[in-house]
């Protein structure tokens, strides 16, 4: 008598099915967890990410906006000191144009007080010789007025003033020198004057 073939067992073939496919799920959720956490951990990342960009954006901005600043700051003082130097540079042209005019208008000063100390000098020897030549031919009431004359003259007018005695004495001379005596003593004293006049503005 023959055996007849074996009929597959539906419930086993299910039961089978059933674990194959709960082992695949299980797997799935592991993968899926896996997947998850991965997924977070980028999003996390992700925003540091944009938190570190926003920051470098800010600083980047910070530092662009010191850096024009700054440059503002440094044209500002390569402006202030092209400025200054400028100005040094026309106080000192200015400074030499002063000093070259002082010097030119104390050199002049100084030849026109020569000028007149000369003239000065002449009018007082010629005074002084006319004096002594009248002091040995006038009578003796002019010649004791001539000595004081030449003894005025010979101390050489000080102060630029012209004694009284002086004049005085002029009015005892003869009819001819007296005149003489009189514009000799008027130029000196009008040098005396003018150079007393540059000395007290060399002062001043």
């Amino acid at each position: 008598m023959a055996c007849s073939p074996k009929r597959p067992d539906p419930l086993r073939d299910a039961e089978a099915r059933v674990r194959a496919l709960t082992r695949e799920v299980g797997t799935l959720r592991e993968d899926l967890r896996r997947e998850v956490k991965r997924r977070e951990r980028a999003v996390a990342q992700a925003k540091e990410h944009e938190e570190a960009r926003r920051e470098s954006e800010g600083r980047c901005q910070e530092l662009s906006y010191s850096n024009r600043k700054l440059a503002s700051e440094l044209e500002s003082l390569h402006e202030t000191a092209r400025a200054g130097q400028e100005r040094d540079r026309r106080a000192l042209r200015g400074l030499r144009e002063g000093l070259a005019a002082v010097e030119s208008a104390v050199a002049a000063r100084a030849r026109r007080g020569y000028a007149h100390v000369r003239q000065l000098q002449t009018a007082h020897q010629q005074l002084r010789a006319l004096l002594l030549g009248l002091a040995s031919s006038c009578s003796p009431h002019a010649a004791a007025g001539s000595s004081s004359l030449a003894a005025a003259a010979a101390a050489g007018f000080p102060g630029g003033a012209v004694d009284a005695s002086l004049l005085a004495n002029v009015t005892v001379l003869s009819s001819v020198a007296a005149p003489r005596v009189e514009q000799l003593l008027g130029a000196a004293q009008a040098h005396a004057a003018r150079l007393a006049e540059l000395l007290a503005g060399g002062e001043g």
